[in-house]
């Protein structure tokens, strides 16, 4: 690997895998649209993905050997429906498109547990459970990966991330996990549902990680990132409670109904990741949530 090219660098997800990438001796650079600043040692470049010149511009001024494509909008509350996803699926493509013909070698781009259809199944793999995302974001996803399988029928080099539940440092503060952590350090009633569902959370420690080790490796199609271990909702949150002292009184179960359509299981299959990666991830979510619950410093 020459020179990688992370976009969405200064993100919860790609500085992560940005970071990694790093930490195995890779030169790294990142975009950001705002300027926002990444790791250190990444070399940031403003560019904004929707702009096909800037695009341009930068891909032909690095020539990068290898690219992580993770730079999505994800605005909570908005994007699971936002019609901003088909401007990304349209990024997306035409980023590849470009990167192919600058002679790159290997791309990567990172989907969602959302490309697939939820069932009642308890885990999902990407060699037999079906495709077909509730939702546009999904949609949308599931779209960019063809682009991705196309371009390995082309002679690329190409994988496709498939997230499932990552969290700590940096997260969203209105996702599940630290809108809970925010309430219970102020000693504030948490609402939830009954939280029976059961959820595949990779610390975002172990999601850089994996992200940087399928990059590095010749693994082609669809890949899990995943633990393969699933927890209840309600164990969490008891979890977090206890490790921050709170009282579990607080946290009041069965106040908010499940969403029509949340299915009960995501569990990741990470039998392709462990086995033909070769990444196990190293941090349970019991050691996760005690790393977030520490006094901030």
């Amino acid at each position: 690997m020459r020179k990688i090219l992370v976009t969405g660098a200064s993100g919860f997800i790609g500085s992560a895998a940005a970071r990694a990438l790093l930490a195995a001796g890779v030169e790294v650079h990142g975009t950001s649209a705002s300027g926002r600043a990444g790791p250190p040692g990444v070399i940031m470049h403003r560019c904004d993905l929707l702009d096909d010149t800037a695009v341009a511009d930068l891909l032909a001024e690095l020539r990068p050997s290898h690219l992580l494509h993770v730079a999505w909008d994800v605005t909570h509350g908005t994007y699971w429906t936002s019609p901003a996803n088909f401007l990304w699926l349209a990024a997306g493509a035409r980023l590849l498109e470009r990167f192919l013909a600058l002679g790159g070698q290997r791309a990567v781009g990172v989907g969602s547990c959302a490309e697939y259809a939820w069932t009642e199944a308890e885990t999902y793999t990407e060699v037999s459970s079906p495709l077909a995302p509730a939702t546009p974001y999904g949609r949308c996803k599931l779209a960019l990966s063809e682009g991705f399988a196309a371009a390995g029928m082309m002679g690329l080099s190409t994988a496709w991330a498939r997230l499932f539940f990552p969290y700590g440092p940096g997260d969203g503060e209105q996702r599940f996990i630290p809108s809970m952590l925010a309430r219970l350090r102020a000693g504030e009633a948490f609402d939830t549902t009954s939280g029976i569902q059961r959820r595949d959370f990779i610390h975002i420690d172990d999601v850089g990680a994996a992200l940087a080790a399928l990059t590095r490796s010749s693994v082609t199609g669809a890949v899990n990132i995943g633990t393969g271990e699933g927890v209840a909702l309600r164990e969490v949150a008891l979890e977090l409670a206890a490790s921050l002292g709170a009282e579990p009184g607080l946290l009041r179960f069965g106040a908010l109904p499940i969403r029509p359509g949340d299915p009960l299981s995501l569990i990741a299959d990470a039998s392709r990741l462990r086995h033909e990666v070769g990444f196990t991830s190293a941090i349970s979510w019991r050691e996760g949530l005690r790393r977030l619950s520490q006094p901030r410093g």
